[in-house]
């Protein structure tokens, strides 16, 4: 029996059902659909030798970790669906496993430096510019929103008396209730006491055109203001989500509730989030009990 080949139908298809049935954000479909494009165009046989080889090496040799483990996760989702939808007899992937990520070397903003990043979005000459980028750093900070659930949230959806933004989407179409602190909650307060008037229905906009931000417009914007404070690492949406998880983690917040505030379906993706906190361990090594006198016994052999 031939060794079945990856088709642009079987990926068109795929693309469908990650976009009506999983509820997966447009960049997520667009970016799955052109990794696995490219399977087809190589024709890379849906067998797990083919399928190692491709997930390893790219046009010009072998790739990033990363890049390596995305694609992965992208093919082992194809192919589930494949068999699911009756096209595929076995999942092929058996076997594969994921490349180990290298220790990182970056460690979670202090919140110091995010101080002085406010302090620079203050700087913008346009006064409704610099509530608004005050503000976006305030509530990624406070909340522990991916970029795309902050860019896409609604004026109506911000309840300030209950301290809360209402039914946000987030990844895997989970709905839910998004808490606020008093930072997060005055910060937006001020934003909306500003924001110039427009018939956009986004909580943050360019300006008086209503645009809704784009997510390189926050990328960008945050750079600079991280640039501006002199921050020693890039500043960007992910790393405001990495010091929101490592704050909670310092003022002694469980593991499982950081996991639920950053919404992860799994624990052990919070768990990468907080490895490189090593003034953190050694706080808690300190408060650690010792085990008594350290020493020889003084007291005389019988």
């Amino acid at each position: 029996m031939p060794t079945p080949m990856p088709t642009v139908h079987q990926v068109e298809a795929f693309a469908r059902h990650l976009s009506v049935e999983r509820h997966r954000a447009v960049s997520t479909v667009r970016g799955y659909r052109a990794e696995l494009l490219e399977l087809v165009r190589r024709a890379v046989p849906l067998e797990r030798n083919a399928l190692g080889e491709w997930v390893q090496n790219g046009r010009n040799g072998l790739l990033a970790v990363n890049t390596r483990n995305r694609r992965l996760v992208v093919l082992r989702l194809f192919v589930q669906f494949l068999v699911e939808s009756g096209e595929l007899a076995a999942d092929p992937t058996g076997g594969l496993v994921r490349a180990r990520l290298p220790r990182s070397t970056r460690v979670a903003f202090t919140v110091d430096e995010l101080r002085r990043a406010v302090i620079a979005a203050r700087s913008e000459t346009v006064p409704w510019r610099a509530t608004r980028d005050e503000a976006v750093i305030r509530l990624l900070f406070a909340t522990g929103l991916r970029i795309n659930e902050l860019r896409g949230l609604d004026l109506d959806q911000v309840d300030l008396p209950a301290r809360l933004l209402r039914s946000v989407l987030r990844k895997g179409a989970v709905v839910t209730d998004v808490p606020l602190n008093d930072d997060g909650a005055t910060a937006l307060g001020a934003w909306i006491a500003v924001r110039p008037t427009t018939s956009s229905t986004a909580l943050f906009t360019s300006g008086k055109d209503g645009d809704r931000l784009t997510i390189r417009t926050y990328q960008k914007r945050l750079a600079e203001l991280g640039e501006a404070a002199g921050l020693s690492q890039r500043l960007h949406p992910h790393a405001l989500r990495h010091a929101h998880a490592t704050g909670l983690l310092r003022v002694g917040t469980s593991t499982a509730l950081i996991q639920q505030s950053l919404s992860h379906a799994s624990i052990a993706t919070t768990q990468r989030y907080l490895h490189s906190d090593l003034d953190l361990l050694r706080a808690a090594l300190v408060r650690l009990p010792g085990l008594g006198h350290v020493g020889p016994s003084n007291k005389k052999k019988p």
